[in-house]
């Protein structure tokens, strides 16, 4: 990172918002420190994110003045568009930290796009959208998004992924050949026990959307109710999460990064049923020597290692789940392993190579 902070590059980052706790908050952090960059995005909300996003330089858009854009940015969708085209950094180079819509900035100088993942409104709509009115209305957007969206695209000038199923997912979708960087791991905490969760419980950390298959969790617990889950996270569909969940789950909440991490080391597994871009949590789990247990797809195929530091489920179906947890409790775990695998994905590495970008070195890392 020294290197980094020592050449004064004229950088500026724009990132979609700023509101919540996931693994694309935590990259733009990474990247803002490694280049000394302001972040330019729609809302900011501090006490919602990472707090290593605190420590930035952020810049909110207007509409960061409406507390209740703030508390649920979905609200402010068909205004993203418009205003993301509106920024227009003046710097040598740009990255668009985009998972759909800091993308559409027009930035003076070059542009490089980190992809989390195409928008998933736009070209996942059957797993991504509900039936609501609120999906509907995005449905009727999306004609007139899609063609914004393609124009935006064609004017940036170097594409990286964050993974190769998103890198797959952009030549499929924009016919671009995107570098893949993997995230790196920065996810650090001191555990602090959490009152009233006993050791020997299966793991779950997600956002509460459908498309993160949380449900099916909770049933796959629900005909074991000798086993126990404990599920961190929040998001739109926790009241109905919450309504169906058996008595051998546990609702945690949102946690702190300290109690997240004596989550982890006092977990069996980590278990997850959603199709991720990246899959950053079989990291984090790793890096306290635990294994997961996760869906086949997306980018757990980056993340996890078969046999060394978690199995896969085979498919969304109560039964596959419940497979995968009884073949992973019968493997010999080596915690070295588990740690040395999380410590390969380092942020020295990611920075190396995102200020060779950044200095103009197009030529993908091996």
């Amino acid at each position: 990172t020294g290197k980094g902070r020592s050449m004064r590059r004229d950088v500026r980052i724009v990132h979609d918002h700023l509101v919540q706790r996931g693994g694309a908050e935590r990259v733009v952090a990474s990247m803002s420190r490694a280049l000394d960059a302001p972040i330019r995005t729609s809302v900011f909300e501090p006490g919602a994110t990472h707090p290593e996003v605190r420590t930035a330089v952020v810049c909110p858009s207007i509409l960061n003045r409406c507390a209740p854009l703030r508390r649920n940015h979905r609200w402010a969708f068909p205004l993203m568009a418009p205003l993301f085209a509106s920024f227009r950094p003046d710097a040598t180079t740009t990255i668009l930290s985009t998972a759909g819509w800091s993308h559409f900035a027009r930035p003076r100088g070059r542009s490089i796009a980190y992809w989390y993942a195409p928008a998933r409104w736009l070209y996942q709509q059957d797993v991504y959208l509900g039936r609501g009115w609120k999906g509907g209305v995005i449905r009727g957007l999306a004609p007139t998004l899609e063609f914004f969206d393609r124009r935006a695209v064609a004017r940036i000038d170097h594409h990286v992924a964050v993974s190769t199923a998103v890198a797959d997912r952009l030549r499929s979708i924009y016919g671009i050949d995107a570098e893949v960087l993997h995230p790196p791991l920065t996810f650090r905490g001191t555990p602090e026990p959490i009152p009233g969760i006993e050791p020997g419980f299966h793991l779950v950390v997600s956002r509460f959307m459908r498309y993160k298959n949380v449900d099916l969790l909770l049933e796959t617990f629900e005909a074991h109710p000798d086993w126990r889950l404990v599920v961190v996270g929040s998001g739109p569909d926790e009241r109905r999460l919450r309504a169906m969940a058996p008595g051998n789950v546990h609702f945690a909440g949102p946690v702190s990064d300290d109690q997240l991490a004596w989550l982890y080391e006092q977990c069996s597994f980590l278990v997850t049923t959603a199709v991720e871009d990246f899959g950053l949590t079989p990291l984090e789990a790793a890096l306290h020597g635990r294994p997961s247990v996760a869906l086949h797809a997306g980018g757990f195929i980056d993340t996890i290692l078969p046999g060394v530091t978690g199995v896969f489920i085979d498919e969304l179906t109560v039964a596959a789940v419940e497979q995968a947890l009884k073949e992973a409790g019968e493997v010999d775990w080596s915690r070295e392993r588990l740690v040395d695998h999380a410590h390969s994905f380092s942020e020295s590495a990611f920075v190396e190579r995102l200020t060779q970008l950044v200095d103009g070195d197009r030529v993908p890392s091996p």
